[in-house]
């Protein structure tokens, strides 16, 4: 039986909510490695990280991220520009900055992130059985409430909205669950991500799901540069 997983980084690693094709959740999974999530049953996964990278950074980020700054009003910080491919694969963040392209910087934020945005785009590239695409929460959330989720995640009204978005939509055992996990390496907030990208990764595999842009261009690996929701 094919099964379907949103995922989010975390601080220990990945935290994955894998559902059945009904859309019944089955566990909330947390690996170190996200490689270690491909098993044979598992379809499609919707990440949280970037897939495709430009060889130039350009004003604004892909395409992809800037369609979906503009279908997130009050949201827009929360979608954060991919590194070009020079800019990944260097090892400290002044290097990183520099070799980005057409002088735009990188945030610290972005930065920290770049091994787990690389351990992805390996894995992308290796060409798993599992299809992977790129997701974003908020952008999920979106949808589900019909506009932008602005209270924070992390604040308990923030919590409270998610988890009443995800009830509706047929995943109130996610509130259940945020204490499945050890909180010094999945905090809820990621827990509560995953579950939302999972709704995505379903809406992608039944063709339901929309991707900002519609028709996204390709990096040089061939893979799209697009964010699904």
């Amino acid at each position: 039986m094919k099964r379907y997983a949103g995922v989010d980084g975390c601080r220990g690693g990945w935290v994955a909510l894998v559902v059945e094709a009904d859309g019944r959740p089955r566990e909330l999974r947390f690996v170190e490695r996200l490689a270690d999530l491909m098993t044979p049953d598992l379809a499609l996964a919707a990440v949280d990280m970037p897939t495709g990278f430009p060889d130039i950074a350009q004003k604004g980020g892909r395409d992809c991220e800037r369609a979906a700054r503009a279908a997130l009003p009050g949201k827009t910080s929360s979608v954060f520009s991919a590194p070009s491919r020079k800019a990944l694969a260097a090892r400290d963040y002044r290097t990183a900055c520099a070799k980005n392209g057409n002088g735009i910087g990188l945030s610290k934020q972005a930065f920290n992130l770049f091994p787990k945005m690389r351990e992805l785009d390996a894995l992308v590239r290796a060409k798993p059985r599992c299809r992977i695409v790129e997701a974003h929460p908020e952008l999920a959330f979106a949808r589900l409430a019909g506009a932008p989720v602005l209270a924070k995640k992390k604040t308990a009204e923030g919590r409270a909205a998610r988890l009443a978005l995800l009830a509706k939509a047929g995943l109130p055992e996610i509130a259940d669950w945020l204490d499945l996990l050890p909180r010094k390496l999945v905090a809820p907030d990621d827990s509560i991500d995953a579950a939302v990208l999972a709704l995505t990764a379903l809406r992608v595999a039944r063709g339901e799901a929309e991707s900002f842009p519609p028709k996204p261009a390709k990096d040089r690996f061939a893979i799209p540069m697009a964010i699904w929701r």
